[in-house]
């Protein structure tokens, strides 16, 4: 289950949001018409109000149990790089910088791409 990969970076001391799978159900905010785009933050205040703590945590999977998972990655000090496949293969390309990433986590992105995240 998708709580469970939240709950695992949690436990290394990421801060994790859940995140829009889809575009959502459109609301009137203010007199605008607003529709959630996927990858957004199901929650106010958005990554800023990410959380480690599981309690938290299994609450909003149980609201959303099939949202993404967001990384406030400030917020637990961690840097990433978003690799695109879409025009150019950022993965190929970062691959030919010479980057040593062998100590990253890497994530496949749905489009095909790839999240580098160094701490």
């Amino acid at each position: 289950m998708i709580v469970d990969y939240a709950i695992k970076f949690a436990k290394k001391g990421w801060y994790v949001f859940p995140a829009w799978e889809k575009n959502g159900n459109p609301y009137n905010k203010d007199g605008k018409l607003i529709t959630p785009e996927p990858k957004s933050p199901y929650i106010a205040n958005g990554l800023h109000s990410a959380s480690n703590d599981e309690q938290v945590i299994r609450a909003w999977w149980s609201r959303w149990p099939n949202a993404m998972i967001g990384v406030n990655c400030e917020k637990s000090g961690l840097f990433a790089i978003d690799l695109d496949v879409k025009n150019v293969d950022g993965i190929v390309n970062f691959k030919k910088l010479g980057i040593d990433d062998s100590g990253a986590f890497h994530s496949r992105t749905p489009s095909g791409g790839m999240h580098v995240v160094f701490s």
